[in-house]
């Protein structure tokens, strides 16, 4: 009489095997879906910072609320992305002031430009994803017309 593990079809283990490869992808998926979370937070954040920095500059000007500089500016925004816990350097800041919307293509002196003119903010950003393993770089962009007052 053959032994029992002397058979071909021997499946003892099978389960506690299957459970861990399991229970490994089930937790790699949790992981990514958290960090996929995060980091479309912070680049929705981003997003917003930036047009929150355009529409307090386009307003900036009206009666009662003295003229913005860009450095200004740029203060209001670095101010905005830290108490939202995004990091993001002076030089990340972009602040333009453009004759028209092609122009932002060709974006490089820093001021607010005129009444009627566009004015176009950018601001990056990088977020690390999959426990640190790479990093993300965000991008929040906006443009708006200057108000005249």
């Amino acid at each position: 009489m053959a032994s029992r593990t002397n058979l071909p079809n021997d499946e003892r283990g099978a389960a506690m095997l299957e459970f861990a490869l399991s229970g490994f992808l089930f937790l790699l998926l949790i992981i990514v879906t958290l960090e996929s979370a995060i980091a479309g937070f912070r680049a929705l954040t981003t997003q917003f910072i930036a047009s929150e920095g355009v529409r307090r500059g386009i307003v900036a000007g009206a009666p009662g609320d003295p003229r913005l500089t860009a450095p200004q500016l740029r203060t209001f925004i670095l101010g905005l992305a830290d108490s939202y816990g995004i990091a993001v350097a002076p030089t990340d800041i972009e602040i333009c002031g453009l004759e028209n919307v092609t122009a932002a293509l060709r974006c490089n002196a820093e001021n607010m430009g005129n009444s009627e003119q566009f004015l176009y903010v950018r601001v990056a950003s990088s977020t690390p994803y999959f426990l640190g393993v790479m990093n993300i770089d965000l991008l929040g962009a906006a443009l708006s017309r200057n108000e005249k007052f």
